[in-house]
């Protein structure tokens, strides 16, 4: 009981064991207690480009940025590390104006980039490198994509077969006019296009069948009560789309189609295809 408690007290303090041998007691973790981006591993290393993407639960509004702020925080002290926006612009001014202030429609964007300069103790030069920050929101509160990714015919978001699906490391060959075999697959298991309907998003919650995920706004089934009830106890608990709890143990495929349709999308507003740069072939002897 005495060693339960002083692990407890010591991880609740979040007291870090230094000394040439490990403690009696270990504490085993993902590294979320420290930063929950794992961003400094990746800063230790003075990578040119890196890509960051926060999945995890938060209350909207400027909680969008705490992680983020949280990691830079961390890696000026012990890494420090300096950043700042693309144009120059104090990285926490940056970051309100650019990803926490929303535009004319309400709206705000899934990406922020901004840049890193990496420092060492003999006053050089410092290296440099750029960040590509991803947080999917939900689709009342994103930014639609831009219109070189609309359909000029209807107007609506290009279906998934339209865009460079190659761009985004996924290669396949159609025949001229046809979709192929695996198109229909992905239509079936991830929807016709990359962004998602309020509708869509607001009827997934923590149920562990997709028949019990109904919107509480839209549905008219003789049960309507307990749809409403089972909406804002899922919300209390776990969260809702696109912040669902990890203990959230009931995805459905309808849950798993959203969060990688979502993402798909935010990788394609953010054009991560251009951020990062071409793979270069491998030499063989």
């Amino acid at each position: 009981m005495h060693v339960f408690f002083v692990r407890f007290l010591r991880g609740f303090l979040n007291i870090s064991n230094l000394g040439t041998h490990p403690p009696p007691v270990l504490r085993l973790s993902d590294g979320g207690h420290f930063e929950n981006l794992a961003l400094l591993p990746l800063l230790e290393k003075k990578l040119k480009k890196i890509v960051i993407v926060d999945g995890s639960r938060n209350g909207g509004g400027d909680e969008y940025a705490k992680a983020l702020r949280l990691a830079l925080k961390e890696a000026r002290e012990k890494l420090h590390c300096s950043f700042h926006g693309v144009d120059g612009r104090d990285i926490d001014e940056d970051i309100r104006v650019k990803f926490l202030t929303k535009n004319s429609d309400v709206r705000l964007p899934r990406h922020y980039e901004f840049r890193v300069h990496y420092y060492d103790n003999d006053y050089g030069e410092p290296e440099k490198g750029e960040i590509l920050f991803i947080a999917p929101r939900h689709p009342r509160e994103h930014m639609p994509l831009k219109t070189d990714e609309i359909s000029p015919v209807t107007e609506e978001p290009k279906k998934r077969k339209d865009f460079d699906l190659e761009a985004l490391g996924k290669k396949k060959n159609r025949e001229e006019g046809h979709d192929s075999k695996e198109d229909e697959a992905d239509s079936l298991d991830w929807g016709e296009g990359p962004e998602l309907t309020e509708d869509e998003a607001d009827r997934l919650t923590w149920c562990c069948c997709v028949c019990c995920h109904k919107n509480a706004k839209t549905s008219h089934c003789c049960c309507d009560c307990c749809c409403d009830c089972c909406h804002r106890t899922s919300s209390f608990c776990l969260g809702e789309f696109p912040h669902h709890s990890t203990g959230n143990q009931f995805f459905t495929p309808d849950m798993f189609s959203a969060y990688h349709r979502e993402g798909y999308a935010a990788c394609v507003e953010a054009k991560i295809e251009e951020f990062l740069p071409p793979s270069q072939p491998t030499e063989e002897s």
